[in-house]
């Protein structure tokens, strides 16, 4: 499941407020989630911060956790159910069950 719990971004908003990482700090959008480039978060002190304090715990919130389940096959149909919100995505490799 990809969704607002798969990423990092609202971590990086708090930790803007938090450490005074200002739009002007920034140089496109506040909201673009590529902070790794220096077309996005263009001050160097935040950059240092970013990349010294910030990045390490933003590439751990961005890990998916797999989830394995089984299923069975009726009649040639596969049906999975999941519950998802609008802006989410699931992502689901098939294989066959020994």
């Amino acid at each position: 499941m990809v969704d607002d719990d798969a990423n990092f971004f609202d971590e990086w908003q708090a930790d803007r407020k938090t450490h005074g990482i200002t739009d002007d700090c920034l140089f496109w959008s506040p909201d673009d989630p590529s902070v790794d480039t220096q077309t996005t978060l263009n001050a160097p002190w935040a950059r240092d911060l970013y990349f010294r304090e910030l990045r390490p715990v933003y590439e751990d919130k961005a890990r998916l956790i797999p989830v394995t389940e089984r299923a069975r096959v009726e009649d040639g149909v596969l049906t999975l159910r999941v519950v998802a919100a609008a802006n989410a995505v699931v992502y689901y490799k098939v294989e066959r069950a020994e």
